[in-house]
Formats: C-alpha cells, structure tokens, sequence
C-alpha cells in the first residue's frame, strides 16, 4: 500500500506516539516552518504543548489567518476561522474507520542515510521514509522530546482502530524523542524541499491557545 506525499507530511508533521514512561518526555514551544508546494510558499507556526497542538498559516485567498486544533487525547481535530466565525470539527477515531485496514496497519519504512545537517540551530540527522516511489527524506532532531505525545485511536482509553501505519520503527529508532526540521520529496526525479523549520523557540505556552474560542458557529465539512 502506497501513501501520497501529503498523507507521508502529516504522518511527520502529526507524529502519533504511545504516552508511556519512555515517550513523556515532550517538546513545548513553536516551531516555524516554510512550505513549499508546486513552488508556493507559505509560513506555518506550529505550537506544541503535551497531546494538543495549533498550526497557523495564511493562506493566499483567505479573507484571514486560520488556524487547526489538534487534541491527539480527545483525538479531534478542529479547523478554526475567526474572521469568518466558524469552525470545522473532524473525529479522528471516526475518521479513520473508513480508511482501508492495511493503510491503518502497514509498517513504516525508516532508514537511516548516515548524513545530517544543522536547520534552525538545531543538528539533525537524515533519514529515508517510505520505499520505492513513496520514499521522502527527513532531516530529524533527536533529545528534545516528542514534538508530540499522545496514544493513538485504539492505544489508549476506550479502544478502536489503530491510526495511521505502524509507528514501532520510529518508537524504537527515536527512544528520546523526535522533532522533523526538513522534510523533502522527489519529484521529476530530484530531490525538492517540501517543509523546513526556520524557527525553533522552546518555551511555556498559555493553554488558552489550544481552546476553541468562544462564539464561533460550527459548520459541518459538507457546508451544512
């Protein structure tokens, strides 16, 4: 079973890990990173703090920032547009039951490629993700806890289906945590830069950013 770039992005990005002794250890702070896809541009802050996370970005055509909520304990993610009032909700657990049983359960490929490099002020070291034509590379930032932690639909309370691909590669390779600084892809036969961080700031984060404001309306992904 093959992924698309942009399931293999979120995949890194959105790093499910178990929330055991060994994985508690997690990064608080804001990363900044550029993405570039089809030679567009944009900035994307991402905040970290325990199982719960907020992305920002502007994208080109939107009358305002948006943000997206993502509570990997509750595992709901919600799509926030202030300037618009609304609000778009995804249960993951409920999410993923429609995915194909082997795209949940398919080990992740991890090589290490022996190369690293220093982005944002941070070493890292590359790896391989993935085979064949699915294969990217990332440069990847160990010892400073998991940019996320939290039990995956079925890990934890309650029960359900595994999310995503089987992560005990990662678990095993990155056994003091893991934050991705670049993330590249082939394409035409060549290496391109899809995602690098350009800003890493550890600090103490007010929980408030991670709470749905008050007053928005909630709208459903069919528009209803």
């Amino acid at each position: 079973m093959r992924y698309t770039g942009v399931a293999r992005l979120g995949l890194l990005t959105f790093l499910f890990v178990p929330a055991s002794a060994s994985a508690r250890q997690t990064f608080e702070g804001v990363i900044t990173y550029r993405i570039t896809v089809e030679g567009q541009s944009v900035t994307m802050r991402q905040m970290s703090k325990g199982t719960v996370t907020r992305s920002e970005v502007e994208m080109p055509g939107m009358p305002g920032p948006m943000y997206m909520l993502l509570d990997t304990e509750r595992q709901v993610m919600q799509m926030v547009m202030a300037s618009m009032g609304m609000y778009m909700e995804v249960d993951l657990a409920q999410a993923v039951q429609a995915a194909p049983p082997e795209l949940r359960n398919q080990p992740a490929k991890l090589t290490k490629l022996g190369t690293s490099a220093t982005i944002a002020g941070l070493p890292c070291e590359d790896y391989r993700l993935g085979e064949d034509a699915d294969e990217m590379e990332a440069c990847i930032a160990t010892g400073y806890g998991w940019f996320m932690s939290a039990s995956p639909p079925g890990g934890g309370r309650g029960g359900g289906p595994n999310l995503g691909p089987d992560l005990s590669a990662y678990r095993a390779e990155f056994k003091d945590g893991m934050i991705p600084l670049r993330l590249k892809t082939r394409v035409n036969g060549e290496w391109t830069v899809m995602m690098e961080a350009t800003e890493v700031t550890k600090k103490s984060l007010d929980a408030a950013l991670f709470r749905l404001p008050d007053g928005l309306r909630k709208m459903s992904l069919q528009g209803g």
